[in-house]
């Protein structure tokens, strides 16, 4: 049985009983807590802490899903705001869970709430279970003049963390729906694109793997799913990812290259010191900026993206986009006033260009977007790179 904290307990008491809800309100209907009777969800997304989701409710009797992996006995909220919600709406929560060996819910609520938000929002506030797990939100209205409108949930952790920190064994191996999911991306792409190796960079981005997810794991999506989906997306994206995209990028050419950090000249490196101040003047973004030295023969630019991807610092997982000109890179700020410099460090006015992209969510709420441009100077055994990131609420 789940345990709950003190202000768990109001909120109960206040639905009536524990794991009890009100009659006059309609609930959600997940059968028998088999893995086929789930329809009830109009809505049903993945969410981790620090997410919140905006949506609409435009008819009666829709309930909205919102499942999320958490560790026993830490301490979350989740609740609709009255920020982003319409004025009056009245809203109803449950909570689920946590998600059996069978994939379903238990079709029992854990916990009830009408009216614990700002007026008649819902909210459950400090709760805490007793078992690591999937667990699973409803959200839902009350017949009426105040059933449709938008609606705002934010899922908050109200401790340092609030996932489960031991990955799952069964996290360790690519299921084999996400690796069909995968491989009919990458033929489909490829197929399109007549460029195998950009196919395969594409459909192994974080993006990706995370629509896959959906696809599998959303409540009734199979009528048995994937075993993984129990663990939720944060344990899925941190442990099972990554083993799925080296088996699906194993196909690609490595790169022999050994790269040498080297510094950037003294006209590049006060480039980048303006450039960062362009960002502190225009914008929330970030610079950086590379140089390498390699031995060996002339590399292609798909096998020099692949050893840059090596030599820098975990964090972005960077996609190769292919090989570009100047006028392609036109787009990076200030692009002609690097790739001069570059050229006068190279010696050389022949470099061949690449550019790599990466996408991350580096704060709740926040997402980034990044570009490096790399010129490559086989003449001059140099790699000379650019970096900005943009950020977005």
């Amino acid at each position: 049985m789940p345990r709950y904290t003190l202000a768990t307990t109001l909120v109960l008491l206040a639905a009536c009983s524990s794991g009890a809800t009100d009659t006059s309100v309609p609930e959600p209907d997940l059968g028998s807590g088999k893995s086929d009777a789930t329809d009830a969800l109009s809505r049903d997304e993945a969410l981790r802490f620090g997410d919140e989701f905006r949506s609409e409710f435009s008819g009666d009797l829709e309930f909205h899903g919102f499942r999320f992996r958490v560790a026993a006995d830490r301490s979350f909220t989740a609740e609709v705001t009255q920020l982003g919600s319409s004025r009056g709406l009245d809203t109803t929560m449950f909570l689920f869970g946590p998600r059996q060996a069978n994939g379903a819910f238990p079709p029992d609520a854990l916990m009830f709430d009408n009216d614990s938000g700002f007026g008649d929002l819902s909210r459950l506030k400090d709760i805490a279970v007793e078992d690591d797990g999937e667990y699973l939100v409803v959200i839902g209205t009350v017949p009426g003049p105040d059933a449709r409108g938008n609606y705002r949930f934010l899922l908050e952790c109200n401790e340092d963390s609030c996932v489960p920190e031991t990955p799952p064994a069964d996290l360790g191996v690519c299921d084999d729906g996400v690796l069909d999911f995968a491989e009919d991306c990458i033929a489909d792409l490829a197929s399109d694109t007549q460029d195998p190796e950009f196919a395969v960079e594409q459909c192994t981005e974080d993006g990706v793997f995370g629509d896959f997810f959906d696809s599998l794991c959303h409540v009734g999506a199979l009528a048995t799913p994937a075993a993984f989906c129990q663990h939720g997306l944060d344990a899925y994206m941190e442990t099972m990812v990554p083993v799925c995209r080296e088996e699906l990028r194993g196909d690609l050419p490595s790169s022999d290259l050994d790269l040498s950090s080297t510094a950037v000249s003294d006209e590049l490196d006060e480039l980048f010191i303006s450039l960062e101040e362009d960002c502190f003047d225009h914008g929330f973004c970030e610079v950086d900026m590379d140089a390498w030295t390699y031995d060996g023969s002339d590399p292609s630019v798909a096998e020099a993206a692949e050893a840059i991807r090596v030599a820098l610092p975990d964090g972005f997982d960077f996609s190769f986009s292919g090989e570009a000109d100047n006028a392609s890179a036109e787009h990076i700020h200030r692009f002609g006033e690097f790739a001069a410099l570059a050229d006068q460090m190279a010696g050389s006015t022949n470099p061949r260009v690449g550019l790599m992209s990466a996408s991350s969510v580096p704060f709740p709420n926040v997402d980034a977007f990044t570009t490096r441009v790399f010129l490559l100077y086989p003449d001059a055994n140099l790699i000379i790179s650019a970096e900005e990131t943009s950020f977005f609420d």
